[in-house]
C-alpha cells in the first residue's frame, strides 16, 4: 500500500477556502490549495504510471493516465468541471470547462479522457453540437494572460462519445471549435522558444495552418528533420523530434508551410 493518502477536503484558515491535503506517516506532506470541493484528486509517483478517474460533479466520467517521470515528486492533482465560459463556446447548450490543480507541471503531456452526452454530441435545436463539428473540435487551454483559448491535441471517437486530449500544462481547458484561417500570415507558433526539459511545456503548436497545407522542418543547414501535412483543425503539433523519433538538438530550424502556391517560413528556437 502507497505510504500516501488523501484527507479528504478540510477547511484551511490560512488559505481562506478548502484545500486537499496528502499525508506521508501521519504528517501533512502536499495540498492543493484551489481546487473547488467537488473536485476529483489523486497524486501521481515519479516512479510508476498512475490513473486518476471519477466522475464530475455534473456526472461526467473523466478519466487522467500520467506516466512515469512525468513529475520529479509525488505530485497531487485535482481535476473538477467549472461553469466558465471563457473561450466563448457551448455544445448542446452545456459548457464543457475543467479546472486542473497541482503545484507542478508535467515533463511529460498527460493524457485525459472525458465522454459526452447525447445532447451535446447531437442537438439541431439547440448549436453547436460536437458531432456535427467533430472534425474542428478541440479542447483549448484558456491563457487568462493574453485571454487566448490555445488548443491541444484532441481526438474525438463519436460511437463512443469519447474525447481524448493532451495536456502539456495544468490549468483550465474548455472545448471549442477551432476555426483554421486561410492566411498564412495569420499562422502562429508557440512555445518559441521551445524548451524541451521546461515542465508544462510538452509540444511545439504550429496554428492556422489551412487545411492540406505541407509542412516541412529544416535545420539552417537544409536538412529537413520532420514533415506532416495539415487536416481539418488547421492545428500541427511537433515534439521536437526527427523523422526517426530522435530528438533534436538545440538550434533555430525554419518551418516551410506551403499552400495552395503560396508558403511562408516561421523560424522556431529550441533550447535544451
Amino acid at each position: 500500500m502507497d505510504k500516501y493518502n488523501i484527507l479528504v477536503w478540510g477547511h484551511s484558515k490560512k488559505y481562506g477556502r478548502d484545500i486537499i491535503t496528502i499525508y506521508s506517516n501521519g504528517r501533512s506532506s502536499f495540498n492543493t490549495r484551489d481546487a473547488p470541493p467537488s473536485a476529483i484528486a489523486g497524486v501521481a509517483y515519479p516512479d510508476k504510471d498512475t490513473e486518476i478517474k471519477g466522475i464530475l460533479s455534473d456526472n461526467r466520467e473523466i478519466t487522467l493516465t500520467i506516466l512515469k517521470e512525468t513529475f520529479r515528486t509525488p505530485q497531487p492533482i485535482a481535476i473538477a468541471k467549472l461553469n466558465e465560459n471563457r473561450c466563448g463556446y457551448t455544445f448542446g447548450g452545456s459548457t464543457i470547462t475543467f479546472g486542473f490543480y497541482a503545484y507542478q507541471q508535467p515533463n511529460i503531456p498527460i493524457k485525459f479522457e472525458f465522454n459526452y452526452f447525447s445532447n451535446e454530441a447531437t442537438n439541431s435545436s439547440n448549436l453547436p453540437d460536437i458531432n456535427t463539428n467533430k472534425k474542428k473540435v478541440v479542447l483549448s487551454r484558456y491563457n487568462p494572460q493574453t485571454g487566448q483559448c490555445l488548443p491541444v491535441k484532441t481526438e474525438i471517437n463519436e460511437g463512443l462519445r469519447k474525447i481524448t486530449a493532451e495536456l502539456n500544462h495544468l490549468s483550465i481547458y474548455q472545448l471549442i471549435i477551432y476555426n483554421a484561417d486561410t492566411d498564412l500570415n495569420k499562422i502562429e507558433v508557440f512555445p518559441n522558444p521551445f524548451y524541451p526539459n521546461r515542465s508544462g511545456q510538452g509540444f511545439i503548436t504550429i496554428t492556422n495552418v489551412p487545411e492540406g497545407s505541407k509542412v516541412k522542418i529544416y535545420t539552417l543547414s537544409g536538412q529537413k528533420v520532420y514533415e506532416t501535412k495539415s487536416g481539418s483543425q488547421g492545428i500541427i503539433f511537433w515534439d521536437a523530434k526527427n523523422m526517426k523519433g530522435q530528438y533534436v538538438g538545440s538550434g533555430v530550424y525554419l518551418c516551410y508551410i506551403e499552400y495552395k502556391g503560396k508558403s511562408v517560413i516561421k523560424k522556431i528556437a529550441i533550447e535544451r
